[in-house]
């Protein structure tokens, strides 16, 4: 088995990374760490594409509050934008641009909270209220028209069937975004 950790800001740590023959025993003994060079962390570096700009959809859960201060942390590092928005998805025996003011009321709410998340982490946000047939596409869709250059998305422990399940949403962003897309799971439910 393979094993390559993880420094927070996502560099893979030298004494975690040891490889696949050594896992199997061989000359250095089981267990045995490799120490990579340093040039080997400063060519993985030059690999990752800037941070420019942010977008995290929300949609009330408890991991959006995660995922904004994910997305605060990382802008104030990459001195990038972060856009926050919510969908609402409208029924399709309604026009478009139907004014649904429950959804409207709660998307405002949400996106307030965002808002006040954003600034207990001393970050700039702007936020967004959408209207669409689907969440996923309209996430994906804004992600193109922005030109974002990540996702973060939330996620709550779901299960359908007694089996963990992304959901719709979720699998349709990871299948088709443009860009990096970051998931925030909430812990399992004990």
């Amino acid at each position: 088995m393979i094993h390559r950790g993880m420094s927070y800001a996502g560099e893979p740590t030298a004494s975690d990374s040891h490889s696949a023959e050594e896992d199997a025993g061989g000359e250095r003994g089981p267990g045995t760490r490799v120490r990579r060079p340093a040039s080997y962390f400063a060519r993985w570096r030059q690999t990752l594409r800037p941070i420019s700009q942010i977008l995290v959809p929300v949609n009330g859960s408890p991991t959006d509050d995660e995922a904004i201060r994910l997305a605060s942390i990382t802008a104030k590092r990459y001195k990038a934008r972060v856009l926050a928005i919510y969908v609402i998805e409208v029924k399709r025996t309604l026009p478009l641009d139907a004014e649904i003011q429950p959804e409207i009321e709660k998307g405002e709410l949400v996106l307030d909270h965002a808002e006040r998340v954003a600034e207990e982490n001393d970050a700039e946000i702007q936020t967004e209220l959408l209207q669409a047939r689907e969440v996923g596409p309209a996430i994906v869709k804004e992600a193109i028209e922005r030109n974002v250059d990540v996702i973060i998305m939330g996620l709550p422990y779901k299960r359908r069937f007694g089996e963990f399940s992304l959901g719709t949403t979720a699998l349709y962003v990871l299948k088709n975004a443009p860009c990096r897309v970051w998931v925030l799971r909430e812990p399992m439910h004990q």
